[in-house]
């Protein structure tokens, strides 16, 4: 119980990530080193997550299946597991079959500003963050949808 609720408050701190910056991020396909420049001239949702992370696990289905419904957008879900099999593991159980496996590093998190999970950063085709958000988002609701499609526009 106590790891639980560890796991929560480490889930709400405030994300300092300023969203002016160009930022570059890395992460691991399997063996090979994938990076955002990348997916230059592309939007980009990057959604940080663990599978020992209660908010991320209830969202992960959610914001996979919103990605699904907008397939021009480039959804990049790294998870921060220390161990891939624990983060393969729970993909497995969660039938989040169309979700890959992407590992990246905590300390390039925070180098970031993700100070807390789930983080989902939009990233415009420039290389540029629109919007960054801290905790579970409802991926669902047709307004927050909208308020993302939005921030695409401005």
């Amino acid at each position: 119980m106590k790891s639980m609720i560890t796991a929560v408050l480490a889930s709400l701190v405030l994300l300092a990530a300023s969203p002016a910056q160009a930022i570059e991020i890395t992460w691991k396909d399997h063996a090979q080193t994938r990076s955002l420049s990348d997916e230059a001239g592309h939007y980009v949702l990057v959604h940080f997550w663990a599978s020992w992370c209660p908010p991320c696990r209830e969202e992960l289905p959610e914001i996979s299946a919103w990605a699904k419904a907008h397939p021009s957008i480039i959804f990049i879900p790294i998870s921060l597991d220390d161990k891939a099999a624990n983060a393969a593991d729970f993909l497995k159980a969660s039938n989040l079959t169309g979700v890959p496996l992407l590992m990246g590093s905590v300390d390039q998190a925070k180098s970031l500003g993700v100070r807390g999970l789930p983080t989902t950063i939009l990233i415009n085709p420039q290389g540029k963050v629109l919007r960054s958000m801290l905790g579970a988002r409802p991926w669902g609701a047709d307004a927050f949808s909208q308020s993302i499609l939005q921030s695409m526009k401005n």
